[in-house]
């Protein structure tokens, strides 16, 4: 199920190196007594990113990813709570793959104190950790460091919550939005 170990001629911790720094750094393309060998690196995501595994994978190539890299999506459900047990399930059996995993912002540090995440300060440039920690939206790099102030964790993409109201009814409520900025100023 989780692929073959003895084909990667790639490295589970040189293709996070490489996939964690897109556009920032490349590997050189792995050889196997003289030929070409194509590693595949599975990764348990959700329906939203398996869909889009084919352009994703031409952007990752395009930015340096070496083409004998090859991405299995492992399309896990949209509801977070059951990706999370899944994955639990599969850290906690010491499975082989996958090797990557889209994790929620909010339990991303579950699997970090359990020590079951790569500490990405030990295998990226530092470079690459400075564009991450320093360039990256603060609040969602956060959630990717461990209590050492490593990184666990590259996010993929901000996660914001927010509430949503009608102005209407807020205002016959007695509160004045505008008045009050709640555009820029957080609800207390």
């Amino acid at each position: 199920m989780w692929g073959n170990d003895t084909k990667r001629s790639v490295s589970r911790r040189t293709f996070l190196q490489t996939a964690g720094a897109v556009g920032a750094t490349a590997i050189t393309n792995p050889t196997v007594r003289g030929q070409q060998a194509v590693t595949t690196v599975q990764w348990g995501a959700d329906a939203d990113l398996a869909s889009v595994r084919e352009p994703l994978i031409e952007l990752l190539w395009d930015v340096g990813l070496p083409r004998t890299i090859d991405i299995e999506m492992i399309a896990g459900t949209e509801e977070t709570d059951i990706r999370e047990e899944q994955y639990t399930r599969w850290l906690s059996g010491n499975l082989s793959g996958p090797d990557l995993m889209l994790t929620d912002s909010g339990w991303t540090l579950n699997f970090v104190v359990r020590d079951q995440l790569l500490n990405l300060d030990r295998h990226l440039s530092q470079s690459v950790l400075d564009r991450v920690k320093n360039g990256y939206f603060g609040a969602s790099v956060s959630t990717a460091l461990g209590p050492n102030g490593n990184l666990y964790a590259v996010p993929l993409y901000p996660d914001f919550g927010m509430m949503l109201y009608r102005k209407d009814l807020v205002e016959k409520a007695g509160y004045d939005p505008v008045g009050e900025n709640w555009a820029r100023n957080p609800i207390t």
